[in-house]
């Protein structure tokens, strides 16, 4: 453990000295409600139903304590949970199997791989949101090894608080949930107390529930929606009409949003070319053309994606199989952004810039995240690493010859290892970072595609699983090599 976590501490610290604070378009949403949060401790703007108010109030504590020297403290901050992520899912590891061949190979994997270390740099959720997982991770694996209700409910709450960093994270609470009733069936039917099966839901749900339910209780007052986001309906949107383009524009599962828009575009709230694929601009439409929240607007869009896609079972079905492989073996390049070193055919820094500043506005920016584009002397040297990272790994040459990269064949060994955790005896130990993993990338590919941005906070799994693909292949390899006669001998 101690390796690993001594070589993230060395890769953060390059990634931090080398590189530079960026933004990407949906930073702007966090830094305007995060301003709001420092300047008057206000979670009243209506954009808190769209996006939770986890890292807004992780952004605002860091604007009013550290003012223009937030950009330094959310670097620092979020590059120590990134080895942070990297100390628990070592010892995950080191719970799910002692064996310190494949918890070191999971610790060094974990440690040495770049792409959470990338959004580290960057005012997303994707960093604060793994550390949060990777630490329910590892107590609900102690809860089921050691039958301890403290880890169950420090679980609990980390699943909570991770739903409200980001609206995935309520599939962590769904997983936690599970392991609390299987633990509570199990305990029943040992000794047949009711006692014995309600307590371990009763501590799960206590706990996300203190977290979690009070937000829901406000959106619900301001709203009368009972959700911690509403985001959910545009997604949903989004991938019937946009991903998967379902619907013609006479559909009549859009007939109510065609509506909507004309109406928008005769008052001009809206222009003239904006189209039903413009999920967007559609949302502030309704609105404005029926006076109504956020949650409203969303829930109309919703609305209408789900009899889209109930019209297309197979379709959706192929599709989000298809998306989830896609999501799973295409690297995300993010770790390549480095000041004049990175690559031009990514995305464009100063477009980025300006996005954010019409969001959150100019003055918002220069306050509390004053833009430095400028080199260091360390930047240099973390261009050549992520160039050899990304010229070996992530567009290697295959090995085994079942992909087109290196990456794509150590994704499907990391696959391999979640059927080799559940041919184990002790499988059922392995069910928590599996349905993490899984649950956690089904969810993301049927919501939104090949967004590869979504698979970057449970990479910490995958490594590990890989980690075990490859200690069991050592193992094998050894005992064929070493009969266990033959040791005696």
């Amino acid at each position: 453990m101690l390796v690993a976590c001594a070589a993230s501490v060395i890769v953060e610290l390059l990634f931090a000295a080398g590189s530079t604070l960026w933004v990407a378009t949906d930073s702007g949403w966090y830094i305007r409600l995060g301003a709001e949060v420092a300047q008057s401790g206000d979670f009243s703007n209506d954009l808190f139903q769209f996006r939770p108010p986890g890292y807004p109030a992780f952004l605002g504590l860091l604007f009013y304590g550290f003012g223009n020297s937030a950009g330094a403290a959310i670097v620092l901050l979020q590059h120590a949970m990134v080895v942070g992520v990297v100390f628990f899912a070592t010892r995950t590891a080191a719970t799910l199997w002692p064996q310190p061949l494949f918890v070191l190979t999971a610790g060094l994997l974990c440690a040495l791989s770049p792409h959470l270390s990338g959004y580290a740099n960057t005012v997303l959720t994707e960093v604060p949101y793994a550390f949060l997982l990777a630490a329910a991770v590892y107590c609900l694996v102690r809860f089921q090894v050691h039958s301890s209700y403290a880890h169950l409910a420090s679980a609990s709450l980390l699943c909570g608080v991770a739903a409200l960093v980001k609206g995935a994270g309520q599939i962590a609470v769904l997983v936690c949930l599970a392991t609390a009733l299987g633990f509570a069936w199990q305990s029943f039917k040992a000794n047949r107390r009711v006692a014995t099966f309600l307590y371990p839901l009763a501590c799960c749900a206590g706990s996300a529930g203190a977290v979690v339910l009070p937000v829901m209780w406000n959106n619900y007052t301001r709203t009368g929606h009972f959700q911690i986001s509403c985001a959910l309906g545009v997604e949903l949107y989004g991938r019937a009409v946009l991903t998967d383009k379902l619907a013609a524009t006479d559909h009549p599962a859009l007939r109510s949003l065609e509506e909507t828009l004309v109406e928008a575009k005769r008052r001009g709230i809206v222009g003239p070319s904006t189209s039903l694929g413009d999920h967007h601009a559609l949302l502030n439409a309704h609105r404005s053309v029926h006076n109504a929240s956020v949650a409203d607007a969303a829930a109309a869009m919703g609305h209408a994606a789900i009899q889209l896609l109930a019209e297309n079972p197979a379709t959706v079905a192929r599709s989000t199989l298809r998306y989830g492989y896609w999501m799973l073996v295409l690297p995300d390049p993010v770790y390549r952004v480095v000041p004049e070193h990175m690559p031009p055919e990514m995305f464009d820094l100063e477009s980025s810039d300006a996005a954010v500043a019409r969001v959150a506005g100019g003055e918002t920016v220069e306050r509390y995240l004053p833009v430095r584009r400028q080199p260091t002397r360390w930047s240099a040297a973390l261009s050549r690493v992520t160039s050899a990272y990304h010229r070996v790994v992530d567009r290697g040459p295959p090995i085994l010859g079942t992909g087109d990269t290196l990456y794509e064949e150590l994704i499907q060994l990391a696959l391999l290892g979640i059927l080799i955790a559940f041919a184990r005896a002790d499988r059922l130990r392995w069910f928590v970072p599996a349905a993490m993993l899984v649950g956690h990338i089904a969810v993301s590919a049927f919501l939104v595609g090949p967004a590869v941005r979504y698979k970057t906070p449970v990479h910490f799994l995958l490594w590990t699983f890989l980690a075990l693909t490859l200690a069991t292949l050592a193992t094998l390899f050894r005992r064929t090599l070493c009969p266990v006669g033959t040791i005696r001998k």
